[in-house]
């Protein structure tokens, strides 16, 4: 027993052959629970739900990952993610690169939706945002991959797209400006036209959703205050600032001022009238408009 010390393991239970608490003996190699006072083999190939500290990656002799599974399933592929995947090797020659390589081309069915979830996924980390937006913007391009609407536009703009529209269903919206800054190769024009083809191509109900979590200047003032560090006073007389502002835009039908230009506005007004020496510069970083603009609709 002190040989296979490592592969073994003693613990009290109560055996069903001698009917008295006896000391049984796991075999972790076997599977097998042992009895050892009558030799009984009580339960044969056992999970072992310890666990394994071993690493697959390529650095496996010196790194310190622990992981010893692969990725996570995912639903929204056709194979649930667990298809093989055969990784490059360190030199461009080596037989992993090559098979790699000869995998790349054949016909993966997923491959644009991997490509597309890997786009989707990179400018949420940038913007910081929680995986159930993700989740929900890779499930949203899942099902307009195969509208016609949106073949032959610029595949950024259509995950970028996707993405604004899921953070407008989770109550977390973010303006184009910000969705463009973490995106490549694309503009909020784009963006914006990718956006309206979606709409197009959804359902009525999911039409209906949207037009229920419009942007308002209220969903952005709170991110943008606590960006500039504002004291809590500060933000609540903003709030109501815009709050007024916005009663008195929908009593007067006037609404040709942006959401964030009003946000930035609005901060703008209360940091003067506090005496709080407002930087204009930044906050036209933070609310991603031009301070001409900001200062229009301060002074409008």
């Amino acid at each position: 027993m002190n040989n296979n010390a490592q592969t073994m393991s003693r613990f009290q239970q109560i055996c069903q052959n001698c009917q008295v608490p006896t000391s049984l003996v796991e075999d972790h190699a076997a599977g097998d629970l042992i009895c050892s006072e009558c030799g009984l083999v009580l339960e044969q190939r056992t999970i072992d739900e310890s666990t394994e500290w071993r690493s697959f990656s390529n650095s496996e002799s010196t790194g310190s990952d622990p992981n010893r599974v692969g990725g996570p399933t995912n639903p929204l592929l056709r194979d649930g993610g667990l298809s093989t995947v055969i990784g490059k090797g360190d030199s461009a020659g080596s037989a992993a690169t090559q098979l790699s390589r000869l995998q790349n081309r054949g016909s993966n069915p997923d491959r644009n939706l991997i490509s597309a979830f890997g786009a989707i996924g990179e400018m949420a980390d940038r913007l910081g945002l929680v995986p159930t937006i993700k989740d929900r913007a890779n499930e949203l391009f899942r099902d307009i991959s195969d509208l016609k609407s949106i073949r032959g536009r610029s595949a950024s703009a259509v995950h970028a797209a996707c993405l604004y529209i899921a953070c407008r269903q989770e109550d977390k919206p973010r303006t184009f400006k910000e969705i463009c800054a973490v995106a490549r190769d694309t503009n909020t024009r784009e963006i914006g036209r990718c956006f309206k083809f979606i709409l197009k191509g959804l359902e009525a109900t999911m039409q209906n959703e949207m037009n229920q979590h419009m942007l308002r200047p209220g969903d952005l003032l709170r991110r943008y205050c606590s960006t500039l560090a504002l004291p809590n006073d500060a933000i609540r007389a903003v709030v109501m600032a815009v709050e007024k502002f916005l009663d008195l835009r929908a009593a007067t039908s006037s609404s040709h001022k942006s959401q964030n230009s009003v946000a930035a506005a609005g901060i703008f007004l209360i940091t003067y009238a506090l005496k709080e020496k407002p930087d204009l510069r930044m906050i036209s970083q933070v609310a991603g408009g031009a301070e001409a603009t900001i200062r229009a609709s301060y002074e409008g």
